[in-house]
């Protein structure tokens, strides 16, 4: 995993404990960790402390301390985190060089292990029974499509040809 600077941008040094450990962040400076951590680290609440003041009389709480401020920001990582597998048969891990490479190797893999592949007898062979539903959508979305084409262009704005009547 790509390791990344998380930053404290307080003028205070940033203290909280995260997944069991101690985690301090010196005030304006940086520690690094992997991506996904600094993410979910960034993303993990703190609560608010108080100033200590006396009390005001109205049993108000006071103003939030700035020394308790989570202000973190985390670098992009220089190369993309999640990477795109690919064509990819996840049953055997093996690599496909195009589709067509894939669906074999899937077909085979089905046929190897006859047990691992999912079946509906009732399902299977079937075509979808076309009551009419399928063209009511369409009839409806172009329905839609007209009606956005068609949709009229808002006016100028009120006023607007009075002030430009006014400067000329």
């Amino acid at each position: 995993m790509a390791k990344v600077k998380v930053w404290n941008r307080n003028k205070y040094p940033h203290k909280e404990l995260y997944k069991g450990d101690q985690v301090v962040i010196p005030a304006g400076g940086f520690i690094e960790m992997d991506w996904e951590e600094a993410v979910q680290f960034k993303g993990q609440f703190t609560g608010m402390a108080p100033l200590k003041s006396e009390d005001d009389g109205a049993g108000g709480m006071g103003e939030p301390d700035p020394r308790f401020f989570k202000m973190i920001e985390v670098e992009s990582p220089a190369e993309d985190p999640v990477k795109d597998d690919g064509l990819v048969n996840h049953a055997t891990g093996k690599r496909a060089d195009d589709a067509q490479a894939l669906l074999g190797q899937l077909l085979q893999f089905a046929r190897e292990n006859p047990d691992r592949v999912v079946k509906d007898s009732d399902l299977d062979g079937q075509k979808p029974a076309d009551d009419g539903r399928v063209a009511a959508l369409e009839r409806e979305l172009a329905e839609m499509k007209a009606l956005i084409l068609n949709k009229p262009k808002p006016g100028p704005k009120p006023g607007f040809k009075a002030k430009k009547e006014a400067t000329l």
